[in-house]
């Protein structure tokens, strides 16, 4: 064991101010560089949230096409489709084109 001498000379170094000056140097660089990890990881966590949202909205895209494309996969799907995008009748059939009031539903008085 140690001596009184020596004791009182490692608990001189350990308390002197410039031992008690590099640890507190120590700390702070410690504190500076955890609170840079902890935004470097808060960046992440949003973006991983961003990309998870944006995930989502593509599985429900995918889930919608795939939904159109078996509808389209029989006769009748196809028919309606075709029906909706273009003015096609069957032959023998007739079409009724709707136009809509240019004034927007407002009469005009008659003028006699």
């Amino acid at each position: 064991m140690f001596d009184f001498h020596e004791r009182r000379k490692l608990r001189r170094l350990i308390y002197s101010k410039v031992t008690i000056g590099v640890i507190l140097v120590l700390c702070v660089l410690l504190a500076v560089s955890a609170f840079k990890r902890f935004k470097v990881e808060r960046e992440i966590a949003t973006k991983r949230a961003e990309a998870e949202a944006a995930l989502a909205t593509l599985e429900e895209q995918a889930e919608n096409l795939e939904a159109d494309i078996a509808r389209l996969k029989n006769d009748r799907g196809l028919e309606t489709e075709i029906r909706g995008r273009f003015d096609v009748v069957k032959p023998g059939e007739q079409a009724v084109i709707i136009i809509d009031d240019p004034l927007g539903g407002v009469q005009l008085p008659y003028s006699e």
